[in-house]
């Protein structure tokens, strides 16, 4: 499956209960189950894709532990055994959410949300900004992807962010990043973070990179990035903050970062 050349300008706006999967260009693609370990056999390519539509979510989420995937080209992306391609896109549009409930808000530029698979993502560039605010459940804002989530093999590499990174949400844990807010195996490479990476608010741990917000993964590693984005906290809670990454609950290999 090819998706090539294809510009979304038309703006999305829902307040739909269970409105699970937004994005620009594709709500979502493989097999989206709750089966651990499951994969589609789906070979994809998006390439050259782009998305000037705002993406505005609201409302208020039915199940309590569904997450909620937003992405300025994809929403959800689920692997496949023959391989996932986002290539050359770039997110030009805002995207917000003000929803509640539910478990997660994993929202960013390119992507909302990567599971199980080869999956590569490379040259793409996140101009808007992403904003998590007032009762957004369990914040997950980033410029690229927002949660890497067990990857067998995931590959990023020369990906740019550009556009502020904000979350005012009080609702459960912040973990925020100009590139990725949330990691668990993967490998960075050649990323540059430019935007601002700013938190307000939160009501649990927070946890805020310029390039990654938070990693969980031996597996992990993070080489040739720059961060050249501010980075702004403002609330009373003790964070952790780096410019690189924000907070390693494993041993994480970072390389000729700067």
């Amino acid at each position: 499956l090819t998706l090539q050349s294809c510009t979304n300008y038309a703006p999305i706006s829902t307040s739909y209960n269970c409105m699970r999967n937004i994005g620009g260009v594709v709500g979502a693609i493989g097999k989206v189950t709750n089966q651990a370990g499951e994969k589609s056999s789906i070979e994809l390519l998006i390439d050259q894709c782009h998305n000037y539509g705002v993406v505005t979510i609201g409302g208020t989420a039915s199940i309590s532990n569904w997450q909620r995937h937003i992405g300025g080209i994809a929403g959800m992306l689920y692997g496949s055994d023959t391989g996932i391609t986002v290539s050359n896109c770039t997110n030009n549009a805002a995207l917000s959410t003000t929803a509640t409930g539910g478990g997660e808000h994993r929202i960013a530029g390119i992507v909302g949300h990567t599971k199980y698979g080869n999956i590569e993502v490379s040259s793409c560039t996140n101009n808007g900004e992403i904003k998590t605010t007032q009762t957004a459940k369990n914040p997950r804002p980033a410029g690229i992807i927002s949660v890497v989530n067990e990857s067998d093999k995931l590959l990023l590499s020369g990906c740019y962010n550009k556009g502020k990174i904000l979350n005012t949400s009080s609702e459960g844990t912040v973990f925020a990043g100009g590139i990725v807010a949330y990691l668990i195996k993967a490998n960075i490479t050649g990323c540059h973070n430019e935007g601002m990476v700013e938190v307000t608010n939160g009501g649990g741990a927070i946890k805020i990179g310029g390039i990654v917000g938070a990693d969980n993964a031996t597996a992990s590693t993070i080489s040739d990035c720059v961060n050249r984005g501010q980075i702004l906290y403002s609330h009373s809670q003790q964070p952790y903050i780096g410019g690189i990454l924000g907070y390693a609950g494993v041993p994480t290999k970072i390389s000729d970062c700067a």
